[in-house]
């Protein structure tokens, strides 16, 4: 047992974190957003850090913006927003299974607009967490984008 703590232990240890912060251009938000890399040399890499800083730059604007994914949602808000989804389609459709289907589509829509990572740009057909995938791939970077905190600021 005492070697395979130690191997994770290295493993945890090679791991590099940096976090990039943004204010939104209003200044009424501003966005935390930690990445992950277990390659220490992806860190100075500039396009990493670019694309880092475009994407929390994009959840600090964003009036929606609120979580990096829907696992990051409190519970209760979620389900309060189903029941309020339900309400809406219920008072429209009859058919249970409609009913169903409707909900669950206007969820995956909210999901889209309030999670970084399942938020699809305008001009792309995929989700950020799809590209963020693509870039890392193509600039042979192994990262992953571990946490967001938006904090939104009173006048």
């Amino acid at each position: 047992m005492g070697a395979v703590q130690s191997g994770k232990r290295a493993v945890e240890e090679d791991k590099v974190k940096f976090l990039i912060t943004s204010v939104s251009k209003d200044e009424s938000k501003a966005a935390v957003l930690e990445v992950e890399t277990n390659d220490s040399g992806a860190v100075k890499k500039k396009s990493l850090r670019e694309y880092a800083e475009a994407l929390c730059r994009m959840a600090a604007d964003s009036k929606e913006i609120a979580y990096l994914n829907r696992r990051c949602i409190p519970w209760a808000l979620m389900r309060e927003k189903e029941r309020q989804l339900t309400e809406k389609v219920a008072s429209d459709k009859a058919d249970f299974a409609e009913i169903e289907d409707r909900t669950l589509q206007y969820m995956n829509e909210w999901l889209s607009k309030v999670c970084l990572l399942e938020f699809v740009p305008e001009n792309e057909a995929e989700p950020i967490g799809i590209l963020f995938g693509k870039f890392c791939r193509k600039h042979r970077i192994n990262a992953q984008i571990k946490s967001l905190a938006v904090i939104t600021v009173s006048p």
